[in-house]
């Protein structure tokens, strides 16, 4: 597995063969990682009042999940340049502006990244995730 280089991702971008919608500006794109925007919406757990919640859900099943996610949690959407907060200990999802279709051939991963962290600002807890096209196991 090699990893893409920034002229490689360009030219995978100008083929065809990787979608990014809107396409990214020519700053958002350097070697081995593609800039991404936080979109408008956010997905936080419904509160529960305190009381635990036993869920099981086929992971493998990706309808499964996002029926567990849909039932379990609530969608925000902020106006565009709007914010949101995010109290201590709560968790949240959030979409991308961008929708990215990933050839067969590729995989990629999501991290979040943070300028705020950077300039002194409380440290928020990142998760890295895996992002494979539907179908590829």
């Amino acid at each position: 597995m090699a990893v893409l280089s920034d002229q490689q991702i360009w030219d995978l971008l100008d083929a065809g063969d990787l979608v990014i919608t809107p396409r990214p500006e020519s700053d958002a794109v350097s070697p081995s990682t593609i800039d991404l925007r936080l979109g408008q919406k956010f997905t936080k757990p419904r509160s529960t009042g305190g009381a635990a919640v036993e869920q099981h859900i086929d992971t493998r099943d990706s309808e499964a999940v996002m029926e567990a996610i849909s039932e379990l949690s609530e969608v925000v959407q902020i106006d565009e340049g709007g914010f949101i907060t995010i109290e201590p200990g709560q968790f949240m999802l959030a979409q991308t502006w961008e929708h990215i279709e990933l050839p067969s051939t590729i995989a990629a991963r999501i991290e979040g990244r943070s300028t705020w962290l950077g300039s002194g600002c409380p440290s928020t807890r990142r998760r890295r995730s895996f992002m494979r096209p539907i179908g590829a196991y």
